[in-house]
């Protein structure tokens, strides 16, 4: 799912904004509407495709006369967030992940994270690789979800020319949604020495979005 916003009858660029999943998309998604409804064309776009069993966008899809947003995670909370909620589905979408329940359910998270790490963290790559293209990314600013309102500001103010203050934001911003549940995300801890391994695997992607550490 993804999120155009247009303004009417000018020559000023419009916004594309294209979510990793569990970058909290939906609520993102529900703020820029509830914002921009009335001075905007905000249209949201069902141009999902399917990596690695979870759905996302591409912004290669887009046309260059855009300003692309792409939104990341910090592959360690990442892999936390989709064990977490990937088993706990509760809005009709379970069969989707189906493939992720008979694969990971009835095991610990860190048996789901010694897979993933064994087959080079694919899940996260193909996911960030298929919305950003890593060879030649195809972004003009990139919301981090752990800077997720002032990022999301600066996106619309860099691409639509507006200055929105972060109450007004917050107040078309619904609450939390699609959360996983709190005793599921507990369970997400990883091993001794999991967490490094998982920054070994995922370097260039994190030297790429959050500098280097």
């Amino acid at each position: 799912m993804t999120v155009v916003i247009e303004k009417y009858n000018t020559n000023k660029p419009s916004v594309v904004f294209a979510f990793l999943p569990r970058t909290a998309s939906n609520w993102t998604r529900r703020a820029l509407v509830g914002l921009f409804n009335k001075d905007v064309h905000a249209s949201e776009y069902d141009v999902s495709s399917m990596q690695g069993g979870l759905a996302h966008a591409s912004l290669r899809w887009f046309s260059c006369r855009l300003y692309k947003v792409g939104t990341i995670r910090h592959p360690i909370s990442w892999y936390q967030s989709v064990w977490a909620k990937l088993l706990t589905r509760t809005d009709g979408k379970l069969f989707e992940y189906k493939w992720f329940v008979e694969k990971f359910g009835g095991n610990p998270f860190s048996y789901f994270v010694d897979q993933q790490i064994e087959s080079g963290c694919d899940l996260y790559r193909n996911n960030v690789n298929s919305l950003f293209n890593l060879a030649n990314p195809q972004h003009d600013f990139v919301v981090h979800y752990e800077n997720l309102v002032p990022d999301v500001l600066r996106a619309i103010s860099n691409g639509l020319c507006l200055d929105v203050s972060e109450e007004d934001l917050r107040r078309v911003a619904p609450k939390p949604v699609n959360e996983a549940p709190p005793a599921k995300k507990a369970e997400a801890v990883y091993a001794r020495g999991q967490e490094q391994k998982v920054l070994d695997s995922t370097k260039d992607i994190v030297d790429l979005f959050y500098g280097k550490e």
